[in-house]
């Protein structure tokens, strides 16, 4: 427990807490009063010990919460702390109880050995104070109309499960973490996460509509799936305008994604489909005949921090061969400031303190950008805080930075 300002005291929330914090964090940001039902699927996810409060009296006006994630990196897995629900009510604003909360959960994100966090940020100008750098995007894809896709799947390849809750989530989690080894940034889903991926969505008319899950079978076992909702809509002329959302594509062959996404096109009454939240070099946008028929917005997405530089460093594969000494500041961290020589390649590296001269300047935010491998370091050549000091070498560790896939999370968390 932590006293800040005359009667405002921050700690952990306690189970029976979760409602009132799970209340103050959807009112803070312009939501109206939880369910039940919304209120214990917040209890799902949330670790109260891994929560901060701030309390004035008995009442609770800031909230942050930390999860306990695996995320995918260049090369492997790691567990990181995943940052969210940070928020701060309005009259209690500019008095540093953010900045407080912040530094506590990196502090304790440090104490567990959690090299990396992660964080979903509701306003992108606030956290690069705090060693955010961003690591990854998503894209938002809209169709109009039923353009199909270059395929011709030959029929009885999908199966439809009307409701999602009920399908096979051991099956659905092996063909996911598949397709989760190889996208850095995405997060590994426990059975509670599953559960509530699978939960009904709003149907845009202040009811709910059914996950429905798509099943692609090669002959011999499932090697793909799709999740979707709709929501129906008819014109004045009683001309059908609905929508299919498409939550997620996961295929193991060229043959399942072109059959997924042709069915996910041809949804019956629907005119429009979309898809929130892809990532940007997703296979399934090339399956479509005509690349002019759908409209992309490009939004930011995960944001990491690299808790201890050289550890992280450590913890990742690199595209290329890389031996530089790097001359890392940071202002969040001391200790993590100073030069490291990290050397590496597609098999894995070391980074360990050294007194050599520096062939690069950078500081960890910018490495935290860099290191899902979706941010070049040589876009930041023009900025504050990096600089050669070796020619050449900021485009060879920028390669060796890099991944072949697009990192992306497509879980909010």
């Amino acid at each position: 427990m932590a006293i800040l300002l005359d009667s405002l005291v921050m700690r952990p929330i306690t189970p029976s807490e979760v409602p009132a914090f799970a209340d103050r964090v959807e009112r803070t940001f312009g939501g109206s009063r939880l369910t039940d039902d919304e209120i214990i699927n917040r209890q799902g996810v949330l670790e109260p010990p891994r929560t901060l409060a701030v309390f004035d009296q008995a009442e609770l006006i800031a909230t942050l919460a930390v999860h306990s994630l695996t995320m995918s990196v260049p090369g492997g897995e790691l567990a990181v702390g995943g940052v969210n629900h940070v928020a701060v009510r309005a009259d209690y604003r500019r008095r540093g109880l953010m900045t407080s909360m912040m530094m506590a959960a990196l502090q304790d994100i440090r104490d567990r050995g959690e090299v990396v966090s992660a964080l979903w940020p509701s306003e992108a100008q606030i956290y690069g104070r705090f060693g955010y750098g961003l690591a990854s995007r998503h894209a938002s894809l809209v169709i109009d109309g039923q353009p199909g896709t270059a395929g011709s799947p030959a029929p009885g390849e999908i199966r439809l499960i009307p409701d999602a809750s009920t399908a096979d989530t051991a099956l659905l989690d092996r063909l996911y973490r598949s397709w989760h080894a190889t996208r850095p940034g995405s997060i590994a889903r426990s059975a509670e996460r599953w559960r509530q991926r699978l939960l009904p969505r709003d149907d845009g008319r202040g009811g709910t509509t059914d996950m429905v899950c798509l099943l692609h079978n090669d002959g011999e076992e499932v090697d793909g799936y799709a999740l979707y909702t709709t929501r129906t809509r008819w014109s004045q002329g009683q001309l059908p305008e609905g929508t299919t959302v498409v939550v997620e594509v996961c295929a193991q062959t060229s043959r399942a994604l072109a059959a997924l996404w042709n069915h996910l096109l041809s949804v019956d009454m629907m005119a429009r489909t979309v898809a929130p939240m892809i990532p940007v070099d997703d296979p399934g946008i090339w399956t479509l005949r005509d690349p002019r028929q759908w409209q992309t917005q490009v939004t930011d997405n995960v944001w990491t921090c690299l808790i201890d530089v050289p550890a992280a460093l450590r913890a990742r594969t690199y595209a290329r061969d890389v031996d530089v000494v790097l001359d890392v500041q940071d202002d969040l961290f001391p200790d993590n400031a100073g030069r490291y020589r990290l050397s590496g390649d597609v098999t894995g590296a070391s980074c360990d303190p050294t007194t050599a001269p520096a062939d690069l300047n950078v500081t960890a935010a910018q490495l935290g950008a860099a290191y899902l491998g979706g941010t070049s370091l040589a876009g930041f050549a023009l900025t504050d805080g990096l600089s050669e000091q070796r020619r050449g070498v900021l485009d060879a560790v920028a390669t060796a930075f890099s991944a072949p896939l697009a990192p992306c999370c497509i879980d909010p968390f």
